[in-house]
């Protein structure tokens, strides 16, 4: 079974050294993508660049002469080898390059399940060549871009569409508000979760379906939990 992940954050280009971009680290794509991969299913990652992967870790160069440094080198080495020859990758950067560019790389694989993790920008702005002047001040129209999940749907209408919301300090009615609002893009399931959980270090995800009934994952086997809600 071919697993597509997308994962990381999008850049929206001001000129051409400024960006506006979010949060997004990547490392729950990440943590999918490992799970799936543990579980014996072929993945394409598709990831926006320095952003976690299941085959990068960042290293101390300072303390890869230490034995717990080092080590932990050759255990994530030893955990991802026997996997390697079913992962791949593709990178991204800016919203463009995710919009257009997923789309490509579902056409391309053909997937049973796409989970679409990516934290994609809502806004975007004109986009300046070269520098703004940091003498002068600046204002930025913000316009709405168009969302991404339909177009992902429409490249490959067979595959089950997994879609991701982030709330902040939401009621339990607003993340399912939204959640659903997500599921109207085509998705098959929607997992949402809340900021202000992630920042005390709660693992907890609310997984919906189509019918608005939700299962609860906040458990230290979250990432292999949510591998068998979606494939579900």
């Amino acid at each position: 079974m071919k697993i597509l992940i997308t994962s990381g954050g999008t850049q929206i280009p001001i000129d051409s050294v400024r960006h506006i971009g979010n949060m997004s680290s990547g490392r729950a794509g990440s943590e999918l993508a490992t799970a799936f991969l543990k579980q014996g299913y072929e993945v394409y990652y598709f990831h926006s660049r320095n952003s976690h992967t299941p085959i990068s870790m960042k290293v101390d160069l300072s303390k890869v002469g230490e034995f717990e440094e080092f080590n932990n080198i050759i255990v994530k080495y030893n955990e991802i080898k026997p996997y390697l020859e079913n992962y791949h990758e593709k990178s991204y950067l800016t919203y463009d390059d995710y919009s257009n560019g997923v789309v490509e790389y579902i056409k391309e694989v053909n997937p049973n399940i796409i989970v679409a993790s990516a934290a994609v920008s809502d806004y975007g702005v004109e986009k300046h060549e070269g520098k703004i002047s940091s003498a002068n001040g600046m204002s930025l129209n913000f316009v709405p871009l168009d969302k991404v999940l339909p177009k992902m749907k429409a490249a490959c209408p067979t595959a089950k569409l997994i879609g991701f919301k982030l709330l902040v300090d939401a009621t339990d009615e607003q993340l399912k508000t939204a959640a659903m609002k997500t599921m109207a893009c085509g998705c098959h399931k929607v997992a949402a979760n809340d900021l202000s959980n992630i920042k005390k270090g709660v693992r907890q995800y609310t997984v919906f379906d189509k019918n608005g009934v939700s299962t609860s994952i906040n458990n230290w086997d979250m990432y292999n939990e949510l591998v068998t809600e979606f494939v579900s």
